[in-house]
């Protein structure tokens, strides 16, 4: 894990099964920054033991016209059902 000051902003850069994270932490705080940063890497590492690919939507079911509000949606409600 890498935290970094881009600008006036910290990000983190790390490998999360086996692909690489850019994200920015919203904040110009070091302290904070680093705090934000275990907890979303702690997130994104449950995230990705327990998501597979098979909850992305595949292309053949994206309609004409659909906006990325609805495809959001869709796989929102496929990856927490709990919100269905």
């Amino acid at each position: 894990m890498s935290v970094f000051l881009r600008g006036s902003t910290y990000y983190v850069k790390a490998r999360i099964g086996g692909r690489q994270v850019l994200r920015s932490l919203n904040t110009n705080n070091r302290a904070k920054a680093i705090q934000a940063a275990d907890h979303l890497l702690t997130l994104l590492q449950g995230s990705s033991e327990t998501q597979s690919d098979t909850t992305l939507i595949p292309l053949s079911t994206v309609q004409p016209g659909e906006t990325l509000g609805t495809l959001f949606e869709t796989y929102r409600r496929g990856v927490c059902p709990e919100d269905r």
